[in-house]
């Protein structure tokens, strides 16, 4: 079964999404680290147990890498905003189900973090194809202070949303309709949407 994992927030610098996240919900967001791979740092946010936020984006003072970096982080521009949501799987063999051209399941590790992650290439949902991750052991969301931050919803559309495969999860709604993803997150000082 496919649950969600966490929501992707680009930024054209890290310190600009900092910003913008940590003002729009008055409370700072936890260190995350540097993704070497992929030529990429971030900062996190707990959405409760079991999911959280990511806000990305690209690293001057790594290397570029060879290829494209995740979450259309190289042509990147304007505010930052919700440009993606991440899915978990039990055992990576789901991808399979999954529509379009995902890559094979890649190894990436960060500390002590370690976690296998298929990218979606070719795929009739275009940038809303989620990418699907599996974690070996510790998660980030085992560790980040529990801020109070909820997902209440997420909502996807796409005309192509059906090919997806089901996730068991009633924040989530998804439409058919021109491509958009947005969230709804709540906490003691009120809402605030993507």
């Amino acid at each position: 079964m496919f649950a969600l994992d966490h929501l992707v927030i680009a930024a054209e610098t890290l310190a600009e999404g900092t910003a913008f996240m940590e003002e729009a919900l008055g409370m700072d967001l936890a260190p995350g680290g540097q993704h070497s791979f992929m030529g990429t740092h971030n900062r996190l946010l707990s959405l409760g147990p079991d999911t959280y936020l990511e806000v990305i984006a690209i690293d001057p003072d790594l290397p570029a890498p060879d290829r494209a970096r995740w979450f259309g982080l190289d042509t990147f521009t304007g505010t930052p905003r919700l440009v993606s949501w991440v899915w978990s799987a039990e055992d990576m063999a789901q991808v399979a189900q999954m529509p379009g051209r995902y890559g094979a399941a890649e190894v990436f590790a960060r500390g002590d973090l370690r976690w296998q992650m298929a990218l979606p290439g070719d795929s009739p949902l275009g940038t809303l194809a989620p990418p699907v991750l599996h974690w070996d052991a510790v998660m980030p969301q085992d560790r980040l202070p529990d801020l109070g931050v909820r997902l209440t919803s997420l909502s996807v559309h796409n005309p192509q949303i059906e090919v997806l495969p089901a996730m068991a999860d009633a924040r989530v709604s998804r439409g058919t309709g021109p491509a958009s993803i947005s969230a709804a997150l709540s906490m003691q000082t009120g809402e605030f949407t993507l």
